[in-house]
């Protein structure tokens, strides 16, 4: 039985937000503001709308538990705002950095560094995932007064976890044959690690923000059904091709010797039947590596599977040409026994 080869890549997408905090109240306009600008988006973080909630850290250096965790929720109106609103101070240097776990607060600890390689920004220690949900995180640094537009800190979120998603294709070679994808899991992986914030590199943050990853637990991805997901898909000569949804999932290594994604094949039509009378079939495949061995967090990993008949140990019937010898000319030999009168007929001698 051949296996099933599989490719990976990467992808990404973009949304943008806006928000402003109401400060009719505050006559000099000093109050502290956020609005946020989201890239990368992976899954339900994916339009202007979908952000509605993030949470803050931080404040001027050398205080910075003025926010410590502030839940920044928009409102009916569009507009960000939290509650026991501050103001800035004139002169000071202010740090902040900011969080939000699908609009929810993050599972484990999170926690402003003051100090050291990661200083002013978050460390969520012990974050776990379920692959439903899109981890984005974001940080603004010496903001002062003067330097933000009308007082409003601008958060550049970024996705932080890896998006993965199986592809299945059905090969002409089973033509006739329908096949039906279900139970497709990763069979083992990390769904438990540490992120603390580092400096953007290029567009996305970098694999090395993630630590400590651990777990072995089984990842089950689901196709996209009519009321929502679905367990099973299935192919047919017209619809050959189908994706299952994604999984939000931690960074971690993929080098292409510990992950296996595990899958059922249960065939129908022409190689369900007499002569060939193939029944399901599950499949158990090594993840090939992406680049640099690790899935990166802000990243989209598709994995590609083409099934054929190879697949079900059945072995196609084809026709070659074995060729014997040239073209000769043989124009003698056809012509021998023949006569020909003066007007070119031939004659039976």
């Amino acid at each position: 039985m051949k296996k099933t080869i599989f490719a990976t890549l990467a992808a990404a997408l973009v949304l943008a937000s806006c928000a402003k905090v109401e400060v009719t109240e505050v006559p000099d306009s000093r109050a502290i503001g956020f609005d946020n600008f989201v890239t990368n988006a992976v899954k339900s973080i994916d339009n202007e709308d979908a952000l509605n909630k993030f949470y803050v850290y931080g404040g001027p250096t050398g205080a910075y538990t003025n926010f410590n965790g502030v839940e920044v929720t928009k409102a009916a109106t569009g507009e960000f705002g939290y509650e026991d609103v501050q103001y800035w101070e004139e002169g000071e240097t202010y740090q902040f950095a900011a969080y939000s776990d699908e609009n929810a607060a993050a599972p484990g600890s999170v926690s402003f560094e003051t100090a050291g390689a990661n200083q002013y920004h978050l460390t969520l220690a012990g974050y776990t995932t379920d692959g439903s949900k899109d981890l984005i995180y974001a940080y603004a640094h010496n903001a002062q007064y003067g330097s933000v537009t009308d007082g409003t800190v601008v958060f550049d979120f970024h996705h932080i976890l890896s998006k993965i998603i199986f592809r299945f294709s059905k090969s002409e070679t089973l033509n006739g044959s329908q096949l039906t994808i279900n139970d497709v899991k990763i069979k083992s992986l990390s769904n438990q690690g540490t992120f603390n914030g580092q400096a953007l590199t290029g567009n996305q943050y970098d694999y090395t923000a993630w630590s400590g990853q651990s777990g072995t637990v089984a990842a089950p991805f689901m196709f996209a059904g009519n009321d929502g997901e679905v367990g099973s898909f299935q192919l047919t000569d017209n619809d050959k091709d189908v994706d299952t949804n994604p999984e939000l999932l931690i960074p971690q290594n993929a080098d292409g010797s510990n992950l296996e994604v595990e899958f059922t094949v249960t065939p129908a039509g022409t190689i369900a039947e007499a002569p060939h009378n193939k029944t399901a079939k599950k499949f158990t495949v090594t993840l090939p590596a992406p680049a640099n061995n690790h899935w990166a967090p802000g990243f989209v990993y598709v994995y590609y599977a083409v099934i054929n008949a190879e697949n079900f140990d059945l072995k196609p019937i084809r026709f070659g040409v074995e060729m014997s010898q040239n073209w000769t000319d043989s124009s003698d030999d056809l012509n021998s026994g023949l006569d020909f009168d003066e007007q070119g007929e031939s004659v039976i001698p």
